[in-house]
């Protein structure tokens, strides 16, 4: 991994990936703030999927206890990560939602 904290990436990829789907949506009015942090979510999903794909293909058919608990910590952080996002977009769907009903 990099030099650059995780959690620190994650917030850079998130508003440059929201700034993206932004930008390409103003045209067409599609999905809102909403569907631009999903899909910027989903680029960082993958881009953490093929770290783990390009891990887990260096350590060959006979990985090391070392490479084993490595690939296995990095599949949990990705379940983890995973589990934090569809957490906030219920969240944020929800509390659209609600301020919806209430206007």
């Amino acid at each position: 991994m990099s030099e650059v904290s995780f959690d620190y990436r994650v917030v850079l990829d998130v508003a440059e990936g929201v700034g993206d789907v932004r930008a390409k949506q103003r045209g067409s009015g599609d999905g809102g703030w909403l569907m631009a942090f999903a899909e910027a979510m989903g680029r960082l999903m993958e881009k953490q999927v093929n770290e783990i794909e390009k891990f887990s293909k260096s350590i060959g058919d006979k990985p090391t206890p070392e490479d084993s608990t490595k690939l296995t910590a990095m599949t949990q952080m990705f379940q983890m990560f995973m589990n934090a996002v569809s957490t906030a977009l219920k969240s944020m769907g929800e509390g659209a939602a609600g301020m919806a009903r209430k206007q």
